[in-house]
């Protein structure tokens, strides 16, 4: 007999228990660095100087680091996969009324005219649409002018004279006009897709529970996007939220996403409106958290939108991404951490998905521990020694070195099982969804393998800029095309680009040493982020759109996959002897 669903008060007021998937993670974390970092830093012992232990040191916490992670993305892969199986939505009640509910659509040089229409065709009648124009272009707010022209009873333009406060300060200062007629907003995004039943089936929530400030609603890749990159890699968002925020509405902290949700307005003016900062979605969600009210996450209606366009694209979001996390860790995650309203797991759940945008910089320092200190002070981590080297061929005929080829390498089978996990864990998802079409999984494994090893160093830097100025930046889409045809309007230009050429210069001399350190050490591992690092100004500036350049970005994928399998094929042999 299925066990019923929670009511949604029963959900929001469930603490007990939750604690203990963080309690667990954290747990068996230190199991591992208890199981494996005293023989890592017994090295130490034979350090000649301050120079090499720290190496060490250094690279132990990059492994540390990847092995958290490794256990988080298990722990919450696992719950969300059981939650898909036994969690039901919870019921709700019926609708008393029909509340004044703004739609807010706001666009930057990025109006869709199609996400317009799904704001027009949402099937509630007490609505109305508000087009938040902060476009800098003529074409963009004639072509805004004349959608907004053709439902004039029932869609308004609002434009600011000043850009101030990036996608916050411009829903803040539409919000500040309306307040007393709307009692809830919409937010969708300039490519965001809503459906009909959006604000019809997510009003009741507010009705269930007067906790709740805001409603939260699955997104996945609006399939009708044109683009190879798009095609390949759109699972991403439908993954993340699937399979991490499914997980996190339960047992971690639920974050408003920016976009394709529904919000309460007294709250809004309660927790005194949107921070303008980059990553306003993040620090709204700890602000209102910290009054006690509480957002809560759906599947009930799914919301469609659009991945970005190209690899220059992808590595704009990740900057805001990166950036504007930072400065929420600067500017709010202190009061949020010292709150008495949120349990201390959505304190670390917060802590740890804003550690997860600098596993680039953890893997990059990761790597030139391995590759240049290392080998440097220690005999263990040469030619032939025990960690990643090149295959040995075993007899001097072409036959042996075909049929005797060996990676030559020691590791243990512990070991060896953490490290794959680490390597395939976030692949799970695909996996699960795609195992019926191994043409498009491959695919899609291949050039996210790819696209994490060109960002390698875009999103290091990301890291070094924003602790070197202090500021976050907030540019859409559209400004990834500005910046390809020309200098953007100022003060962007005073910024750090992440597609500038000088970025590619530097991605191209990291291939270069990579390489070279591969055939020093015999070490076949820097071989896959060379050709990442290699690729990446090629693919920002001719674009997955060649097939031949698509067919290019398989090769770090296939240098991956020859190196597991000869790790594996040693590790085998090892255990048979």
């Amino acid at each position: 007999m299925t066990r019923p669903s929670l009511t949604v008060q029963e959900e929001l007021s469930r603490d007990t228990g939750r604690e203990k998937v963080f309690l667990w993670m954290i747990v068996l974390w230190i199991c591992l660095l208890l199981y494996f970092n005293p023989r890592l830093l017994a090295l130490t012992y034979a350090a000649p100087d301050a120079l090499s232990k720290a190496a060490v040191v250094i690279f132990t916490l990059c492994l540390d680091s990847i092995w958290f992670y490794t256990l988080y993305h298990i722990f919450m892969i696992g719950i969300s996969w059981r939650l898909r199986r036994k969690y039901y939505e919870p019921p709700l009640p019926s609708l008393k009324g029909f509340p004044a509910v703004a739609v807010l659509y706001p666009t930057r040089n990025d109006f869709c005219p199609e996400a317009f229409e799904s704001c027009l065709l949402l099937e509630y009648k007490n609505k109305h649409v508000f087009i938040l124009d902060d476009s800098t272009i003529p074409d963009y707010q004639a072509r805004i002018d004349r959608a907004a022209k053709d439902h004039s009873r029932t869609v308004t333009v609002i434009r600011r004279k000043d850009k101030k406060g990036y996608k916050a300060g411009n829903l803040n200062f539409t919000l500040r006009q309306i307040e007393s007629q709307y009692p809830y907003f919409v937010v969708s995004d300039a490519d965001g897709i809503l459906p009909k039943n959006f604000i019809g089936d997510l009003l009741a929530y507010f009705e269930a529970d007067s906790r709740i400030a805001f409603v939260q609603t699955c997104q996945k890749w609006n399939s009708s996007q044109n683009g190879s990159f798009a095609q390949a890699l759109g699972f991403m968002i439908e993954a993340h939220y699937r399979y991490y925020v499914r997980a996190r509405n339960r047992y971690g902290f639920v974050m408003f996403y920016g976009h394709g949700a529904i919000l309460k307005t007294s709250v809004w003016k309660e927790s005194g409106g949107f921070p303008e900062l980059a990553t306003e979605d993040l620090a709204y969600s700890s602000r209102v958290r910290r009054l006690g009210y509480q957002g809560i996450y759906t599947e009930r209606v799914v919301c469609l939108e659009d991945f970005p366009a190209g690899l220059r694209q992808f590595r704009l979001r990740s900057e805001k991404w990166i950036r504007g996390t930072s400065e929420f860790l600067k500017k709010e995650y202190g009061e949020f951490a010292r709150s008495s309203q949120v349990p201390w797991f959505e304190k670390a759940d917060v802590l740890i998905n804003a550690g997860s945008h600098y596993q680039s910089a953890v893997m990059l320092v990761f790597l030139l521990m391995l590759g240049t200190l290392l080998p440097a002070y220690f005999n263990h981590f040469r030619y032939p020694g025990s960690f990643f080297l090149m295959p040995v061929a075993y007899g001097k005929s072409p036959v042996d070195y075909l049929f005797h080829i060996r990676y030559h390498i020691f590791w243990s089978l512990d070991f060896y099982v953490v490290m794959v996990a680490s390597i395939f864990c976030p692949l799970v998802p695909a996996i699960v969804n795609m195992y019926r079409k191994p043409a498009t999984l491959i695919r899609y494994v291949a050039l996210s393998t790819c696209a994490f090893f060109s960002c390698l160093i875009v999103e290091t830097l990301d890291v070094l800029v924003f602790l070197a100025t202090g500021r976050a930046i907030f540019r859409n889409t559209q400004d990834a095309a500005l910046e390809r045809n020309g200098p953007l309007p100022k003060p962007m230009t005073a910024h750090f680009f992440p597609n500038h050429p000088a970025v590619f210069i530097i991605e191209l001399s990291f291939a270069a040493s990579f390489f070279g350190i591969g055939l020093l050490t015999k070490n076949l591992w820097f071989f896959a982020p060379a050709a990442g690092l290699a690729l990446s100004p090629m693919i920002c500036n001719l674009g997955w759109e060649q097939r031949w350049v698509r067919g290019m970005s398989y090769l770090p994928f296939v240098i991956t996959i020859v190196i597991v399998v000869l790790v594996t094929l040693d590790v085998l042999m090892a255990a048979r002897a």
